[in-house]
């Protein structure tokens, strides 16, 4: 058996965290973006692997928020975080 068929714990770990950091990310709306990205990029390897429910909508909707990412944070924590973080490093 090869070995990266052996590791297949690892890997659900990964994509278990991958979720998570993605979900966390949409929710606060910091890095939408790039969060709208990479659940895309987990949706589409859902979408290979034969699972197709809500699929495609919401790599439509993630493909959509990835395009818009100047404005989809801007109710969210990308409008208010680049300013403090500057203010914070010009006190340093």
């Amino acid at each position: 058996m090869p070995v990266w068929r052996r590791r297949k714990p690892e890997r659900s770990y990964l994509v278990a965290s991958g979720e998570l950091l993605v979900g966390l990310g949409l929710i606060a709306g910091i890095p939408t973006g790039r969060a709208a990205f990479f659940g895309g990029l987990l949706n589409f390897n859902c979408l290979r692997a034969g699972a197709v429910s809500i699929n495609p909508t919401l790599l439509v909707m993630a493909f959509g928020l990835t395009l818009a990412r100047r404005i989809a944070g801007w109710r969210g924590g990308e409008r208010r975080l680049p300013p403090a973080l500057e203010r914070i490093r010009m006190r340093l």
